[in-house]
């Protein structure tokens, strides 16, 4: 989906999954070690049910191995001012109508994710959106509304948690980007401010007992802290993000966290439930670091955070990007927002809870009802301040994707009360319901592609196989953790049957 940013647009393209820690205890190992060849190279865990499924083998220093041509048809719908890749050469064709053809120099190796940025001309930065749709007697609607500009930037004190991710998958460029980024972060404290680190890999560690305030000797403390930073060792989250999370606020500020990590971990639902348990007042921010992180979990933890997300993907963007991080922090956002609906309307409102917004994004829900309102309000908190503002439906131009639109946002919705109460039969038979009815891909329903013309001889054999993956590009391999692998099981079954057949052998003499 398309991220907005003040007047700069963004849509990201992972092309590689990186290699992904397993925690947890192996479950039916014997059976399952048959299966590590022919899927994937990770046991199935308590904690993460389906590694073998999300385990591909990885190819090493092959850049032949996964070639990718990638082009954008890109129609803004506004002038632009500039359109880049932020990791790759493009080709970029200016068409008619303002409409311009981007695509790759060349096939390139799957390595890292594509990014396309396109900025709108100053003047011309849209502040608010609306389309609808009529389809199956039933009125959809898309709202998209930028913040207030007139924002309070009152002097609050903050308590502000980063939790860094120490482990293997971090080696090489992402640990000298975090390092970097915590650095700067430390650099934008104030002395009524107060912060703390937590460190974790397969272990833990919190710079402080509790947070402390930004002196000059604690910041000094924290700078030779980082810069000893190192990567080794596997990916337990769970534990740094409960202690962040539960830790008494030693303020009445307000409680940020940062998390900065690739994401590179199997048991992303355990994580969601987690952050929904404890967050609390807190409001978490997350900050994907190196070529390929995990963009669906840093989506939505800052969901479930009640913050926002971003990216780092090389080092020259460190000082930028958390630049524009802090500038959103340090504004106040509008909370407690709600929709103000004509009494009696029915309305299926996607997200059901509408997340805080922040300075520069923008407020985005879709509805659907029988016969929508002319009008509605949008209510919310501005700091201490209350504030709201019209929308005026019935003006909103037609569209054919809006239904579609809303359909991803119920499912969205949907999978989130899956995955928290415990995957419930009624659950996954209403995103299975919404999944059809409009043609969508979901975890329970695929599209799938029949093909005509046979090219198989019918006497041979069906076979199925796991299609290896790139290695992210600035990973180390040596560095990445044993995780849930049958590599231990498989070693002692190897010396089981070395020994048998020596036994076997002084047998015969």
């Amino acid at each position: 989906m398309v991220v907005q940013n003040n007047d700069e647009f963004s849509l990201r393209f992972p092309m590689v999954v990186a290699p992904r820690y397993i925690p947890g205890k192996i479950i039916n190992q014997i059976e399952e070690v048959s299966e590590i060849n022919s899927t994937g190279w990770a046991m199935n865990t308590d904690q993460v049910s389906d590694a073998l499924e999300i385990t591909p083998p990885v190819v090493v220093g092959a850049s032949e191995h996964n070639p990718v041509n990638l082009s954008v048809t890109l129609a803004a719908g506004f002038p632009l001012d500039s359109v880049i890749s932020r990791y790759h050469e493009i080709e970029n064709i200016e068409l008619k109508e303002g409409t311009r053809n981007i695509s790759l120099m060349g096939a390139i190796p799957a390595d890292r994710d594509f990014e396309l940025v396109w900025q709108a001309k100053s003047q011309f930065t849209p502040q608010a959106a609306l389309f609808k749709q009529r389809k199956n007697s039933q009125d959809y609607a898309m709202v998209m509304l930028m913040p207030p500009k007139q924002m309070n930037t009152q002097s609050i004190a903050r308590e502000m948690i980063f939790i860094v991710d120490t482990s293997g998958s971090m080696d090489g460029t992402s640990i000298k980007q975090a390092r970097s980024a915590l650095l700067y972060g430390l650099d934008q404290r104030r002395p009524q401010d107060s912060f703390n680190i937590i460190r974790f890999s397969d272990d833990l560690e919190s710079l402080f007992e509790h947070a402390q305030l930004a002196t000059k000797m604690n910041i000094d403390i924290a700078r030779d802290f980082v810069n000893w930073l190192r990567a080794t060792g596997g990916t337990e989250m769970a534990p740094a993000l409960k202690l962040a999370l539960s830790s008494e606020q030693r303020t009445n500020g307000i409680r940020q966290i940062m998390f900065l990590t690739d994401g590179s971990v199997g048991n992303e639902d355990k994580l969601f439930s987690i952050i929904k348990q404890h967050l609390g007042t807190s409001r978490l921010f997350t900050v994907g670091i190196g070529s390929a992180p995990n963009s669906h979990f840093m989506r939505r933890a800052a969901e479930y955070g009640r913050g926002s997300h971003s990216y780092i993907g090389a080092e020259s963007e460190v000082r930028q990007k958390m630049q524009d991080l802090f500038t959103k922090l340090s504004h106040p956002v509008v909370t407690n927002i709600i929709l103000d609906l004509p009494t009696g309307t029915v309305v299926g409102q996607w997200p059901r809870v509408i997340p805080d917004l922040y300075l520069g994004e923008p407020l985005l829900v879709a509805l659907r009802a029988d016969n929508l309102p002319d009008n509605i309000t949008i209510k919310g908190m501005l700091g201490t301040t209350e504030w709201d503002t019209n929308v005026a439906l019935h003006i909103g131009a037609e569209s054919d994707l809006v239904s579609t639109f809303w359909a991803r946002r119920k499912i969205a919705s949907l999978m989130d009360e899956y995955r928290i109460q415990g995957q419930s039969d009624t659950i996954k038979e209403a995103i299975v319901n919404v999944a059809l009815d409009h043609h969508l891909v979901s975890k329970f329903t695929s599209l799938v592609a029949v093909e005509k013309t046979p090219v198989r001889p019918t006497e041979a054999e069906l076979k199925s196989t796991a299609i290896a993956s790139n290695m992210p590009a600035g990973w180390k391999l040596g560095q990445l953790p044993q995780t849930a692998t049958a590599a231990t099981l498989q070693l002692l079954f190897g010396f089981f049957f070395l020994l048998i057949m020596q036994l076997l052998r002084w047998r015969k003499v």
